[in-house]
């Protein structure tokens, strides 16, 4: 009986022992304290396996010597927030993790090394925000991770090595914002990245050994806010699945290492690097699937490995490149299906580099280039779907280059270009969709070169163009459908080169501040009906008004909001005037008592006008006799002159009246 006994209780213990060895705590568990960790292989001296997830979590553990045993986990590791941990060693035993490895907030840890037994880790693996870390190493025998690895915003980490077999990560690989990373040795036998391999925000990360076997990352590759010198260590980079960003590397010099690379999905950014001078590693890219980006790279001065290139299928950026002297690098490019900006590239003399270019899907926009001569490389465009925007080129004196665009679907906007004297270049283009916007181009003499436009449609702003003296080249224009407004010129005299227009679709008139102009004969042929309001005012020698547009308007539309006519010669001096000239007589509109007062009232000395800003005023006894008449500017009437009594006071102004009673104290 007792050998029966004995058999019973030897069977048990093997069980359990059996038990433990295949798994424990299918339920997980968590250590808080050094004590629990010290005395799990006394309490459980057989389990090596946890079914359940492990979680290290307490400020009184400081190292975990005590869970040597431990050889697999098939559900997720965790150490956080156990302030002072220094020594994570102790799992130097640990083969496979199943699900998530995650270290972070040890702020105690100065160094990771081991783990070079582990051959698995099914879910993330990530390392951040640990305070006192310096050092990364060891993970010598993993050779694939199942899913995202990120290295991220650890303060004093400055070394990071091993990884040495991984040949796979199935997600993104994320090295990030570690601002005192100096040296990067690890991953050398990586081949494929399945999502993104980004490298970023390591301000001082300059020694990089690493990702040289790396053939494909299946999203982001990005490099940034780093100080490497140069990028050779993507040599047999061949595929980007999207987009390359190389940001914000102060002493990058050159991009030799992308010369393999064959294939971008996405957009390629090369951007802020502050002594890149050569772009020189994409000979292999042909189409480019989203944008190209190429900015605020001060010492780039050419663009040669883009010369393979023939579409573009987003938009393309040549910016804020202070040294770039040519764009012969572009070459083969044929077509740019997004806009097309080459803007603040001081160096920049011509164009030439675009000389097959022939279709620019959204905008083009040529601006803030002190030392552009020309466009002429241009001369191959015909297609221009949106916008063309030429601003802010000091030296460029013609738009020579651009005979070939017929419509601009978009706006028209040529702005503070000081050298710009007409419009040559433009003769094909009959027909522009939106707005046509002339401001501030100091030398621009007449509209040479718009002798073939017919339709603008949206509104015409011709403003602040002080050598402007002829409307010739605009004698073509039919139709602007939206508002007119000439403004601020300062040298013309005539707008005769207008006198094809014939509809404004129900717009403004608007002829304001033009120091110079006499008449505005030039739009008599506008039909009445299609403009909704008048404006004609600061026209210190207009004198001529009264042509057959303007006189039919005011003739059906005698309302003052209608039209708004002052400070001209005399003969427009306001709308009475310009009516008379027309043979009829306008009508003074009353004002609305509710939009004008005068006060005080009673008054002393001082007379307000609230809710107008000029006016004619007379002041009127009871017996009619005119006792005051003056200018109201916006500025207190004196009548201190006056004796007292009660008075009628007269407003008239933009032809409309009011009178109001005034006791004068």
């Amino acid at each position: 009986m007792i050998l029966k006994n004995l058999l019973f209780f030897t069977a048990i213990l093997l069980l359990t022992q059996s038990l433990y060895a295949q798994g424990c705590f299918p339920n997980g568990i968590t250590f808080s304290t050094q004590a629990e960790v010290d005395a799990f292989a006394t309490n459980f001296p057989n389990c090596t396996v946890f079914q359940g997830d492990v979680e290290i979590d307490g400020d009184d553990i400081t190292n975990l010597n005590a869970l040597s045993q431990i050889t697999a986990i098939a559900g997720s590791l965790s150490l956080f927030s156990s302030d002072n941990l220094t020594d994570i060693s102790g799992l130097y035993n640990l083969t496979t993790i199943d699900g998530y490895f995650g270290i972070t907030g040890l702020d105690s840890l100065q160094e990771i090394t081991g783990f070079n037994s582990l051959t698995q880790v099914g879910a993330e693996l990530f390392v951040q925000n640990c305070s006192s870390l310096n050092k990364i190493s060891g993970f010598n025998n993993l050779t694939t991770l199942d899913n995202t690895v990120v290295i991220r915003a650890n303060p004093n980490l400055q070394q990071i090595f091993g990884f040495a077999s991984v040949e796979t990560v199935n997600n993104s690989l994320v090295i990030e914002n570690n601002v005192t990373l100096s040296q990067l040795s690890a991953f050398n036998n990586l081949s494929v990245v399945t999502g993104s391999l980004e490298v970023v925000g390591n301000v001082t990360l300059g020694n990089v050994n690493a990702f040289d076997n790396v053939m494909s990352v299946g999203s982001n590759l990005k490099f940034t806010f780093s100080d490497v010198t140069d990028l050779n260590i993507f040599t047999n980079l061949t595929t980007v699945g999207n987009d390359v960003a190389i940001v914000g590397n102060e002493f990058l010099t050159n991009l030799e290492g992308f010369q393999n690379l064959q294939t971008i999905g996405g957009d390629l950014f090369i951007n802020f690097n502050g002594n890149l001078q050569t772009i020189d590693g994409f000979q292999e890219i042909t189409t480019l699937s989203g944008n190209l980006l190429v900015k605020g790279n001060p010492n780039l001065t050419n663009i040669n490995s883009f010369s393979n290139i023939v579409s573009v299928g987003g938009e393309l950026a040549v910016n804020i490149n202070d040294n770039l002297s040519t764009l012969a690098g572009l070459n083969n490019l044929e077509t740019v299906n997004g806009q097309l900006f080459i803007r603040s590239n001081n160096t920049l003399q011509s164009l030439e580099g675009l000389n097959n270019l022939s279709l620019i899907g959204g905008d083009l926009n040529l601006g803030d280039c002190a030392n552009l001569l020309n466009v002429d490389a241009l001369n191959n465009v015909m297609m221009l779907g949106e916008d063309l925007i030429i601003t802010s080129n000091p030296l460029l004196n013609n738009l020579q280059g651009l005979e070939s665009i017929t419509n601009v679907n978009g706006n028209l906007k040529i702005e503070e270009n000081a050298s710009l004297v007409n419009f040559q270049g433009l003769e094909s283009i009959s027909e522009i969709g939106g707005e046509l916007f002339i401001d501030e181009n100091g030398s621009l003499q007449n509209f040479q070169g718009l002798e073939n436009l017919v339709t603008i449609g949206d509104n015409l702003w011709i403003i602040n163009n002080p050598s402007l003296t002829s409307f010739q080249g605009m004698d073509s224009l039919e139709s602007i459908n939206g508002s007119m407004n000439i403004k601020n010129n300062s040298s013309i005299e005539t707008i005769d080169g207008l006198s094809s227009l014939v509809t404004l679709n129900n717009s403004t008139f608007q002829v304001k501040a033009n120091a110079a102009l006499n008449n505005i004969t030039g739009l008599e042929n506008i039909t009445s009906n299609t403009i909704s309001k008048i404006i004609i005012e600061d026209n210190p020698n207009l004198s001529v008004c009264n042509v057959q547009s303007v006189c039919e308007f005011l003739q059906a539309n005698q309302s003052y909001n209608l039209h708004h006519i002052e400070n001209n010669a005399p003969g427009c001096a306001n709308a009475v005037e310009i009516a008379e000239s027309c043979g009829f007589i306008l009508g003074l509109e009353e004002f609305d008592f509710e939009e004008l007062s005068i006060f005080p009232n009673p008054t002393q000395n001082l007379l307000n006008i609230s809710g107008l800003d000029r006016a004619e005023i007379k002041i009127y006894d009871f017996t009619g006799k005119e006792i005051l008449i003056t200018n109201y500017e916006d500025e207190p009437i004196d009548i201190s002159r006056i004796t007292k009594g009660v008075y009628l006071v007269s407003i008239e102004s933009n032809n409309r009246k009011a009178t109001k009673k005034l006791i004068k104290l």
